[in-house]
């Protein structure tokens, strides 16, 4: 699984057509375990829960020394199957595929403007890895990139309409960001 946490921060002194002092913190924090099962020599599959916070803070002042101040919170709960198509290189090294469907459910609450949204996401797609067991059981694993699909869905807490906002791409990441390191546990 991974356990992961950030630090985020931008600082704007002017923009193209004003002076101002902006500051933007971003923290995430997010743990997701896996386990999984070997079905056969070549494939396992398995499970992904966990839990990720993003806790955002937004400063602005503008030339006419005007402050602006708000700070948005994000938690989502993750979960989801995936399954590992495996090639040996070695006795303890084999790379692999892994396909996954990810489903997350959360909520969103921003202080200007007040408000709280409930959150639905869908990840799914395939990433390429490299696992070495330690043990018959423990690997330490290392994945790199991801081609899929990503969708997510904002609509607000308390509104009677039906009105959301809703976000779709679909993702080829060959990029350093998309580096995963891991352990992960077969029973």
């Amino acid at each position: 699984g991974s356990l992961s946490f950030s630090f985020d921060q931008n600082k704007n002194e002017f923009s193209p057509d004003n002076v101002v002092d902006n500051e933007l913190d971003t923290r995430t924090f997010s743990i997701l375990p896996q386990i999984g099962r070997f079905v056969n020599d070549n494939v396992s599959i398995g499970g992904i829960i966990g839990f990720t916070r993003i806790k955002t803070e937004f400063i602005s002042t503008n030339s006419f020394g005007i402050n602006f101040e708000t700070e948005t919170s994000i938690d989502i709960f993750q979960m989801g199957p995936f399954a590992r198509f495996h090639k040996s290189v070695s006795d303890a090294a084999y790379v692999f595929l892994q396909a996954e469907l990810i489903f997350g459910f959360g909520s969103s609450e921003s202080e200007i403007p007040d408000t709280k949204e409930n959150l639905f996401t869908l990840q799914t797609g395939l990433r390429p890895g490299f696992i070495f067991f330690l043990t018959e059981k423990i690997g330490i694993e290392a994945n790199i990139g991801f081609l899929g699909y990503n969708y997510s869905r904002n609509e607000l807490d308390e509104d009677e309409s039906d009105a959301k906002n809703t976000n779709s791409s679909f993702v080829l990441d060959l990029d350093l960001s998309s580096f995963n390191l891991g352990v992960q546990y077969y029973f």
